[in-house]
């Protein structure tokens, strides 16, 4: 029982895991939303980046940190839910837009939730 098992991350103490989460890149931390305790834990440690830039098009949404891909979204709704959930955790420096049209305009109330210097 247990004699010889390796633990697996999920073993490991909340302390230790906030720890890890720290030192992954967004795109990684995004992706600890499928395991509940993870998740949670990932809310918990703050995101500090110098700047975001929205990319958007009729056909593309991505969001860039640093003028490197780290998100593409399939349409405008997943494009501000990303949003909304970046925000709750992250601060950023300056938010920069890129082919917005007057049909995007809903995406504002999406940056409103930012932790910001200036946006």
């Amino acid at each position: 029982d247990g004699i010889g098992e390796k633990p697996s991350l999920i073993d490991l103490p909340n302390e230790i895991l906030t720890k890890i989460i720290s030192y992954l890149d967004i795109p990684s931390r995004l992706k600890l939303r499928v395991n509940k305790r993870l998740d949670q834990l990932e809310l918990t440690v703050m995101n500090h980046t110098m700047n975001i830039f929205l990319n958007i098009s009729d056909s593309q949404f991505a969001v860039y940190y640093s003028h490197s891909v780290q998100k593409k979204c399939s349409d405008i709704r997943q494009l501000s839910s990303t949003l909304k959930r970046l925000a709750e955790n992250t601060i950023v420096r300056n938010v920069h837009i890129m082919g917005m049209t007057h049909d995007h305009t809903h995406l504002l109330s999406s940056l409103q939730h930012f932790h910001a210097y200036r946006l």
